[in-house]
């Protein structure tokens, strides 16, 4: 007899979530996970008081996780088609790491829009990072200071709060690097592993408005990429499908796009 019962925390799935995470064809998706980690209820399909499978979803039916043990795989079909008919979710927000999950929704879908460009790198040779900023002098790159938090709300304009973060506590939590030429600030950086497996953390950059198009983003992504393999992280990253000058900038410093996260409606 099948049941599904509502769970309180990571831990009451620690084995089911180790698996699923073993079955991706890459990492977890940091911002798929920050928004399980903000918005979202986990549920167990549990057969013969064992757990089969498990799903997540968010306040707004939307599926972020979805999971069935290879020994059950072969229920995935009716095990999906009534999680819908039992209105549990109305779509998916899922990446193409995740085979299974993506199989699946693809038979029930009405509708698929692909919202994401997943980046991994591609360049880990540190001669690499002896790339130069020409089109400046007298620039330095360093980890943020809480001193640097006035000059940063004003240049980057809410980019480092979203959800959990915040930029007073990614700074105190050294995630945050400023790329300055004499007392102009000319980007950011920011390294945040919170929702992120190891090794791997997420990287990522926002350029001052005045001095885009000058190499200055791919500059920020190069140097983050640098501490990342200094200190015992790799790097990964994301875009929004629209943002087509970050992607040039991630692909110009190394990083390639083979996964999408996509939008499903069923």
């Amino acid at each position: 007899m099948n049941t599904i019962k509502k769970v309180a925390s990571f831990e009451e799935i620690k084995n089911l979530r180790g698996q699923y995470i073993f079955s991706l064809s890459g990492p977890l998706e940091p911002l798929i996970e920050e928004w399980i980690d903000y918005d979202a209820n986990f549920y167990v399909l549990e057969k013969d008081n064992q757990q089969v499978a498990y799903f997540c979803v968010n306040s707004g039916q939307r599926l972020l996780q979805f999971y069935v043990i290879d020994s059950d795989v072969s229920q995935i079909q009716d095990i999906f088609s009534y999680l819908l008919s039992e209105e549990f979710f109305n779509q998916a927000w899922i990446t193409t790491r995740d085979n299974l999950a993506v199989s699946v929704a693809m038979e029930f879908q009405r509708k698929v829009t692909v919202t994401d460009y997943l980046f991994q790198d591609s360049e880990k040779d540190l001669r690499y990072f002896g790339w130069v900023l020409t089109n400046f002098t007298d620039t330095n790159f360093r980890i943020a200071a809480r001193e640097d938090i006035p000059v940063i709300h004003k240049v980057t304009k809410g980019f480092h709060d979203f959800l959990h973060y915040n930029l007073e506590g990614s700074i105190a939590d050294k995630e945050i690097f400023v790329l300055y030429k004499n007392s102009i600030l000319l980007g950011t950086g920011v390294i945040a592993s919170k929702n992120c497996h190891p090794p791997y953390t997420d990287v990522g950059m926002y350029v001052n408005e005045d001095y885009r198009r000058q190499n200055v983003g791919t500059y920020i992504l190069v140097k983050l990429k640098e501490y990342c393999y200094n200190n015992g992280f790799v790097p990964i990253c994301s875009c929004h499908r629209a943002n087509l000058a970050s992607k040039k900038t991630l692909e110009k410093a190394g990083f390639v796009s083979k996964d999408r996260a996509l939008l499903v409606d069923f």
